[in-house]
């Protein structure tokens, strides 16, 4: 992962010189989708960090993306996050069944994990000075084969 990243900055720019060349800035913004991969501490949400692999990268990411008005765009998958840490998630919290708050991090009250996941980028912006480029979800989604919690009810 952490070595395309480069190539990553590199594009980005590459890509936003040549809108510039063609006056086309205005009608196009320029970003990249990026995986919950690139968290470094995701719990609790207000302590959430990008991986220090990323850390470098991702603040100049951030600095084109506000300089230029352009989103930043993440690939949520909660099914992961449930996957990897079932004695520890509830699979209501995932699916979005949860009726009470089921965690609270100061006066942050979750009743599911796409709002945490949400949250924690979020923060590890914050901490990186970023907290107005707006997020944008640009994927997510359940498997509906495959282990038992992947059925075609879930997703």
């Amino acid at each position: 992962m952490a070595g395309y990243v480069p190539y990553l900055v590199h594009a980005i720019n590459n890509i936003q010189i040549t809108f510039e060349n063609a006056n086309l800035q205005n009608n196009i913004n320029v970003s990249t989708a990026h995986s919950t991969i690139i968290l470094g501490t995701s719990f609790p949400p207000s302590k959430g960090t990008f991986s220090d692999i990323v850390k470098d990268s991702m603040n100049f990411i951030l600095q084109f993306l506000q300089d230029h008005g352009s989103p930043f765009m993440a690939n949520v998958y909660p099914y992961f996050s449930y996957d990897n840490n079932k004695d520890s998630i509830s699979l209501d919290f995932v699916l979005f069944k949860s009726r009470s708050p089921m965690v609270t991090d100061g006066d942050l009250s979750y009743t599911n994990l796409l709002d945490i996941t949400f949250d924690t980028l979020l923060f590890a912006m914050e901490t990186m000075a970023h907290a107005n480029v707006p997020i944008v979800i640009t994927e997510s989604g359940w498997p509906s084969i495959g282990k038992d919690v992947a059925t075609i009810g879930n997703a």
